[in-house]
């Protein structure tokens, strides 16, 4: 077993491959183009597509060959075949290497395969108002008369040298202009005046003044306006005061002046108390558009008219008629009664018919005689005992004792013979005013108007509306306040007067700031500030 085998002795090796022999083997080594264990295969040289730009390749021992297409050339047909060499292009074109073949990017204005056509740039038309002139890659336009610029596109301005005079408005046109004179001036550019004055332009005998493409008017008063044809509003700004309306003349104004103002410009408040409306001595007050009277006593009404009836029902007694006076009355009695009220009969003892010093008293429509001591008789003519006659007055009963006489009063009377009366009026109970009236026993209350019951203790409502109307005792919506025998009136801001009658004007005070204010407007309770041009608020 000491000797090795050579296993290349049976040439295992193929395609000229050499054969090294090995211990228990062996190793061929390949020619170049084979491959394998044995170097039974061939390599592909192709396998990694060396031919370029879409050559084929042809398989070879230990090699290949490359089948170029047209245009490339080369051992794996990595050159491109420069067609343009033989400067194909034309016309300064620049020549672009294609493979198989080339491509011309002609210069600007030339057009074809090998650029030798010049394009026609006349085509379309690009001149506007004009002929065209073809150039390479260019052209130039040959304008009609009254045009230019570079596509004849622009008509030319022939009044940009301002042909025309005296304002007139110039209008282009081809190859020429236009002027559209103003009123006053004509020929083709304006520069004759025209003298307007000759159809009398001016109205209401305005005087006309021809001036250069116009005329002026001189207005009389009243008017005004290009050709014073405006009658001058001569109620701006309002010149009427207190609310006034304004009526416009001719180159003057009249106020139609608000109830209670006048002058001519309403600036004057109407004094109502000018015509003397308040009689019988009543004193007058004058307000805006109204005035009150203030009544002496016994006197009453709008213009103290009315005398107040101091008569009532319990004023004369007796019968007694009463007759009304100013702020008084007086009873006319009936036969046999007399006093301020008719409260007294009349007195028959004016004739002193008593005899021996008696006392003479009225009774009713007669008198008796109050006799002395140990007299008696109508007239004490006659002696009689104490209690004859009856020495006690006024229905008093005599009581007669030894030496004298003792007098029972009735109700009403005192004193030895019952000859006082008492007072019922001391202790005043007539309410409300009344006159308290004594009689024999009694009283009487004369209550004064507005009161009734037998102390007057009843108080009228003189608020009440008089009977068969609905009309309020106080005006203007013033509240009445119910007196004994008369009423008074609160009146609402604004008003015064006994019956709230008068509008107090109350622009008086001035309230607007004079400087910005143009006039006082009164009103029901308020004023408003009419303002001069600039200013505003509620005072201006």
């Amino acid at each position: 077993c000491e000797s090795d085998v050579n296993e290349c002795l049976s040439g295992p090796c193929r395609n000229q491959a050499t054969c090294l022999d090995r211990i228990g083997r062996f190793t061929c080594i390949c020619m170049a183009g084979f491959s394998g264990p044995l170097c039974e295969l061939e390599v592909d040289e192709c396998q990694s597509s060396p031919c370029a730009n879409g050559g084929r390749c042809h398989d070879l021992v230990n090699g290949f060959s490359c089948s170029c297409p047209p245009g490339f050339s080369g051992p794996t047909c990595q050159t491109d075949m420069d067609e343009c060499a033989s400067t194909p292009c034309r016309n300064g074109a620049k020549c672009l290497d294609r493979p198989n073949g080339y491509e011309c990017r002609c210069a600007e204005g030339f057009e074809g395969l090998l650029c030798e056509h010049n394009v026609d740039d006349c085509s379309p038309d690009p001149c506007h108002h004009g002929t065209c002139l073809d150039g390479i890659a260019s052209f130039s336009c040959a304008c009609a008369p009254g045009f230019t610029g570079y596509r004849c596109e622009l008509q030319l301005d022939e009044c940009h040298s301002s042909p025309c005079r005296n304002g007139g408005k110039c209008i282009d046109r081809i190859n020429a202009y236009q002027c559209n004179c103003p009123p006053g001036t004509a020929g083709r550019r304006c520069q004759e005046d025209v003298d307007e004055c000759g159809q009398s332009p001016c109205l209401h005998g305005g005087v006309c003044t021809n001036l250069p493409g116009t005329f002026g008017c001189l207005c009389p008063h009243g008017y005004g306006g290009s050709t014073c044809q405006r009658d001058l509003d001569d109620c701006h700004p309002d010149p009427c005061l207190n609310g006034g309306t304004c009526r416009d003349g001719v180159g003057t104004f009249s106020c139609a002046c608000p109830p209670g103002f006048g002058g001519p410009r309403c600036d004057t408040e109407e004094d109502e108390c000018r015509s003397r409306p308040c009689r019988n001595g009543g004193t007058c007050t004058d307000y805006v558009n109204s005035f009150t009277c203030t009544c002496p006593p016994g006197w009453t009404g709008r213009h103290c008219q009315h005398n107040v009836p101091d008569c009532t029902d319990s004023s004369c007694f007796n019968g007694g008629t009463c007759m009304d006076g100013v702020a008084s009355y007086t009873c006319r009695c009936r036969p046999g009664f007399t006093g301020t009220h008719c409260q007294h009969p009349v007195d028959g003892c004016r004739g002193q018919p008593c005899l021996q010093g008696g006392t003479c008293v009225t009774t009713g429509d007669t008198y008796h005689c109050l006799c002395p001591p140990g007299y008696t008789g109508t007239q004490c003519q006659t002696p009689r005992d104490r209690c004859l006659p009856n020495p006690c007055l006024h229905g008093a009963a005599c009581r007669s004792y030894g030496g004298g006489y003792e007098c029972e009063c009735p109700p009403g009377y005192v004193g030895q013979e019952c000859q006082v009366e008492v007072d019922e009026c001391q202790s005043q109970p007539c309410q409300n005013g009344g006159t308290c009236i004594d009689l024999v026993g009694r009283y009487l209350c004369s209550c004064p108007p507005g009161t009734l019951g037998v102390l007057c203790e009843i108080n009228e409502d003189d608020c009440a509306p008089p009977p068969g109307t609905w009309a309020p005792k106080c005006l203007h919506n013033g509240t009445c306040l119910d007196g004994v025998g008369g009423y008074s009136c609160a009146c609402p801001p604004g008003y015064t007067g006994a019956r709230c009658e008068g509008d107090l004007n109350e622009c008086h005070s001035r309230p607007c700031h004079p400087p910005g204010t143009l006039a006082c407007v009164q009103g029901a309770n308020t004023y408003r500030c009419l303002c001069q041009p600039g200013f505003t608020g509620g005072c201006c």
